[in-house]
């Protein structure tokens, strides 16, 4: 089965990391805060504890944390009902849920945020991920490509910045933002029920994640509303939201969801979408034609229009240089049959039909590791393949190349393909 993680310390808005080592003192300050965070909470927004058996990784050193025993006896047991270990080498860290040693875990990486608030924040996210399945959200990652494109971005733009608006208005000016957003919105997915269902996966994942870990932040609802708003508006300086902007729409719909439809959580179990219930909240008022443009222009439509267009003739040069960098040109072919992959949802380009480009991956398979650090790596839209691009001084006995490393298994080689220039890998005889 493959598994999408999040790699660590990407969420938008996030916050600054502690620097400090991990040690006993400090994991136990972690699991304790998840402990406080859990009973602070106290099941009221989905009417289930939060609290659960937690792992904190450190990347630098690999050292694993638990905050209690596993049943396998993977880890090894401390005081204070703490264990120690290490992941095998197959395994992605990543800030996720992961059943591991016998047990459904959520698993966070070393070193958090150094803000109280997005700490919580982060925690109570993740946390979440260890319920969802049971709560009825099965865990998605679709790719929305269609919102890097110049038609798609233009609409969500419009759309985040109404909801930025309805965030921080009130009474009839909140309703009148929300019934803004929701058109723009029906106007990108309108007659397009594929990308509807898309975008609806992710905000019921990601989207209800975050707004999960806003609402247990400790914040108050009014610094809830402002860090929501703010995080919608910095999707406009991003080159890529296909697979990110479910952080910043989720807990916008969730907050306004709060305040005009009180019960929505339980509605959202029968399969709405969160901007469904939101058209509902303002009576299902859908603006189209002159009412449509007039809406555009409160939020400088023609603005977004040009800023969007200036950024998709960036994207397209930039998807230009990703085919001829991955697809065509020099590379190394990685069979796929049992990967497990973690990622930088912020750093994710579409090649539609030729799949996705990673600018942070580690994915592992039978044959071992790979681990994209600052360069690109495609997933086939298929999952049956990945690519790395090679240079001209491509060692086969040591396989790495600009941005990439790759450790390989026992009983695996890397071998000249039948194109001059491209390599792949096949098990020894």
């Amino acid at each position: 089965m493959r598994l999408l993680w999040w790699l660590p310390a990407l969420v938008p808005a996030i916050g600054s990391a502690q620097a400090a080592a991990l040690d006993s003192v400090a994991a136990s300050r972690v699991f304790a805060m998840a402990v406080d965070l859990a009973q602070a909470e106290g099941g009221r927004l989905w009417g289930r504890s939060l609290g659960g058996p937690l792992l904190l990784v450190d990347l630098q050193t690999g050292t694993t944390w638990a905050s209690e025993a596993d049943p396998s006896g993977k880890l090894q047991p401390l005081g204070g009902g703490m264990a120690r270990g290490r992941l095998p080498n197959e395994m992605n860290p990543a800030n996720t849920a992961v059943t591991y040693a016998g047990k459904r875990w959520t698993m966070v990486i070393w070193p958090l945020p150094a803000d109280s608030a997005a700490r919580r924040q982060l925690l109570a996210h993740e946390l979440w991920h260890r319920i969802q399945d049971s709560l009825g959200f099965p865990m998605h990652s679709p790719n929305n490509g269609h919102l890097d494109r110049e038609a798609g971005g233009g609409w969500r733009g419009l759309g985040g910045r109404a909801l930025a608006r309805a965030l921080e208005a009130s009474g009839v000016d909140r309703v009148e933002a929300l019934v803004d957003a929701v058109s723009f919105r029906q106007a990108r997915v309108g007659g397009l029920p594929a990308s509807d269902t898309a975008e609806t996966q992710l905000e019921r994942n990601e989207g209800l994640a975050e707004y999960t870990g806003l609402a247990a932040s400790g914040r108050s609802e009014p610094e809830q509303r402002a860090v929501a708003a703010r995080a919608l508006r910095a999707l406009e300086d991003r080159p890529t939201v296909a697979r990110s902007f479910a952080y910043s729409t989720g807990p916008a719909y969730g907050l306004l969801l709060d305040a005009l439809r009180p019960g929505w959580r339980l509605e959202l179990r029968s399969g709405a979408s969160l901007a469904r219930l939101a058209a509902r909240a303002t009576g299902v008022r859908y603006r189209t034609g002159a009412e449509l443009a007039v809406a555009e222009e409160r939020y400088d439509g023609a603005g977004v229009r040009v800023a969007e267009a200036e950024r998709a003739t960036r994207r397209e040069a930039r998807r230009r240089e990703l085919v001829a960098r991955v697809v065509t040109g020099p590379i190394l072919t990685l069979p796929l049959a049992k990967a497990d992959f973690a990622f930088n949802p912020n750093e994710v380009v579409s090649l539609d039909s030729l799949g996705t480009v990673y600018g942070g991956l580690r994915l592992s398979d039978e044959w071992g590791v790979l681990e994209v650090d600052n360069g690109d790596g495609r997933v086939a839209a298929d999952f049956r393949s990945a690519t790395v691009p090679v240079g001209p001084d491509f060692d086969p006995a040591k396989p790495a190349g600009p941005g990439w490393r790759l450790g390989l298994e026992r009983g695996w080689r890397v071998v000249a393909d039948s194109v001059r220039g491209r390599w792949r890998l096949e098990r020894r005889p």
